[in-house]
């Protein structure tokens, strides 16, 4: 007869050996899913913000040419949900009127820091009876809900923009507000008066400054309940590139 003892001792060395090897398996097997989750992490970093750039640019090229486009976000997953950190474009010539531009701020709210540079921007449609208005070197920048927009106008570009028959000279101004001179068929009949652009209520108003015109015949030159303008402002041309050139700031929130 065999001694039990010694069938039994290979026996438990055996299921021993067994249990270690299903234990190395398990362990195996969790470090090839982290690895393979941090591949994963790693190649969804490089390839979600160039898919975000891209469907940024695209909607961007609608209106013009679009030269550059860039998304940060960390970590990119994100991007899966319609957030990210940050994302910038560089632009050519764009035109675009102030309805469609609000549209792709709205669009662009997940994006909690957006800054936008264009060498040109045509503002087609800009109400009040004007035409087209050209603008350089503009930036818009979006930080949360907050929007800052600056551009420079030329007084041969706002004329060309403005009806037949009226002048306006544009003054510096600061503190939420800008001093126009304008002249012509002003509200029916030929006129003269002092002016200024102001943000009222969420618009942008053309107001009167003489006494007895104060209170009477504002224009609104801007108005849309989706941007709620907080300020205007006006001053002489920082790069001196031109004569009669002023920069434009705006600074509004979305709503």
């Amino acid at each position: 007869m065999m001694d039990g003892g010694r069938v039994g001792a290979p026996a438990v060395a055996l299921r021993g050996r067994l249990s270690s090897m299903r234990g190395l398996g398990v362990r195996g097997l969790l470090g090839l899913l982290l690895i393979a989750l941090a591949l994963a992490l790693g190649i969804s970093q490089l390839v979600l913000p160039a898919i975000a750039a891209r469907v940024l640019r695209d909607r961007v090229a609608r209106y013009g040419e679009v030269q550059s486009a860039s998304v940060t976000a960390v970590p990119a997953l994100e991007l899966l949900w319609g957030s990210a950190e940050s994302a910038s474009l560089q632009a050519g010539r764009l035109s675009i009127t102030p309805s469609e531009l609000i549209a792709l701020l709205l669009e662009s709210r997940p994006v909690r820091d957006l800054t936008v540079r264009a060498q040109e921007v045509r503002l087609l449609d800009p109400g009040f009876g004007a035409g087209a208005v050209s603008l350089s070197d503009a930036v818009l920048q979006k930080r949360g809900e907050e929007v800052r927009v600056r551009a420079r106008l030329t007084s041969a570009a706002l004329q060309a923009a403005l009806p037949a028959g009226v002048d306006v000279g544009l003054l510096a101004g600061t503190g939420g507000s800008i001093d126009v001179q304008a002249s012509g068929q002003l509200f029916g009949f030929s006129a003269s008066l002092d002016a200024q652009v102001r943000a009222v209520e969420g618009k942008v108003l053309l107001v009167p400054t003489q006494s007895l015109l104060s209170g009477l015949a504002r224009i609104t030159l801007f108005s849309d309940p989706r941007l709620q303008v907080l300020g205007v402002s006006a001053s002489e041309d920082p790069t001196g590139s031109a004569q009669d050139a002023w920069e434009l700031s705006l600074r509004a929130r979305l709503r």
